[in-house]
């Protein structure tokens, strides 16, 4: 025979099982309702993140520009943020053929397959440029698709 104790015991944890399913179906039920708000706010955020990512990309890109390959000492510094250029790039080589074909002539710059001068330099910079704000449009766009 159970005692007073006990019986209040089962009955509290009984009642706390009960609220915790009711909560987990209410929960379930505004998933299904707003899932189309949910889907736009993980949108969201994967655009927020390309978009940093992004910007950093170009932040590179600036200090490439702002170099010189025909000054003999800027030399060093521009591959050193080419090398940094391709580390940023890969990530989103795979999402675009465009910024994978770029990554793959970076690569080939780092590699001295192909040899880097002032011209190809700015070429790869002009490139990455407009392959990025091509994948920056391309997300914006998906953005405005979800807010229908």
């Amino acid at each position: 025979m159970q005692t007073a104790w006990q019986v209040i015991v089962d009955g509290l944890a009984f009642l706390s099982n009960l609220v915790t399913v009711l909560l987990g179906a209410i929960a379930l039920i505004g998933v299904f309702w707003h899932r189309k708000k949910i889907s736009a706010f993980f949108t969201l955020l994967a655009t927020s993140h390309l978009q940093e990512r992004i910007n950093r990309i170009k932040e590179t890109l600036g200090k490439l520009e702002s170099l010189n390959y025909d000054v003999k000492e800027d030399r060093p510094k521009i591959l050193a943020i080419i090398g940094q250029l391709s580390g940023q790039v890969r990530p989103l080589s795979s999402q675009n053929q465009e910024i994978d074909a770029v990554y793959k002539e970076i690569n080939s710059i780092l590699n001295k397959d192909i040899r880097l001068s002032e011209a190809v330099k700015m070429r790869i910079l002009h490139e990455v440029h407009g392959a990025l704000d091509k994948q920056a449009l391309a997300a914006s766009s998906s953005l405005m698709g979800h807010q229908k």
